[in-house]
């Protein structure tokens, strides 16, 4: 009798099994180097458009930047990509990176921040050929669209009295430790430096001191016990 419900139970158990599937899921890491000027000829980033914003949630997209910024409507586009892709992307600051460049690297999800480079956020520089009615409305135009353009990608990371002296005409020149101190402080992303596999941690925490190290313990000097006395301690 014990035996049938031995035989019963053991096979009950082999119906219940945890069902196990693989599946294989291919993943495409894409690599874009923006060296050298922005330029406003938008033709000549079109495929990198269209790859960032088609490429499916599983893919990365690595953007290494080295520039003295450029076209503000390049940028703007470039910057729109990035916000429709469903990729991860991670942004690199390599060499200089200045102006609109500035724009790009802090559109990403993730950054990554390599020794002795130099980062540059000032105000937009731009001009027009018109009547002088025309003229003035485009100036006043400009001043309203970059503040709202600015104050939404610079927020975080520049303080609000920053952005209003920056957009007063003064350059604010980092290095390399400043950026990563301020994109912690910004609370959004991963900030890695120099290297993928060297992540400093979650932006939004801050981070961790070392733990001191403990005092070596004095030796206790050994008490004098008389002879037929007993000396009792508390711990």
């Amino acid at each position: 009798m014990n035996s049938n419900k031995k035989d019963v139970g053991e096979l009950f158990m082999l119906d219940k099994q945890v069902k196990y599937y693989a599946q294989t899921v291919n993943i495409t890491l894409h690599h874009f180097y923006i060296n050298g000027e922005i330029e406003y000829d938008v033709d000549k980033y079109v495929d990198m458009l269209n790859v960032i914003k088609t490429c499916e949630a599983q893919d990365k997209i690595y953007i290494y930047l080295n520039t003295p910024g450029g076209s503000l409507t390049t940028t703007i586009q470039i910057i729109s990509a990035m916000n429709q892709s469903q990729a991860e992307i991670t942004t690199f600051l390599e060499g200089d990176v200045c102006s609109a460049g500035t724009m790009i690297f802090l559109s990403g999800h993730n950054y990554v921040v390599n020794d002795h480079c130099a980062f540059m956020i000032h105000n937009c520089s731009h001009g027009g050929y018109d009547k002088g009615a025309a003229i003035v409305s485009q100036v006043d135009f400009m001043k309203t669209y970059f503040k709202k353009m600015a104050t939404d990608i610079y927020s975080g990371f520049l303080t609000d009295d920053e952005i209003t002296d920056m957009l007063a005409d003064k350059d604010f020149w980092m290095d390399s430790d400043e950026v990563v101190d301020r994109l912690k402080l910004r609370g959004v992303g991963v900030v890695f430096d120099g290297r993928l596999d060297d992540e400093i941690g979650e932006t939004a925490d801050e981070p961790k001191p070392k733990p001191k190290p403990k005092p070596k313990p004095k030796p206790k000097p050994k008490a004098k016990v008389k002879a037929k006395v007993k000396v009792k301690t508390k711990a």
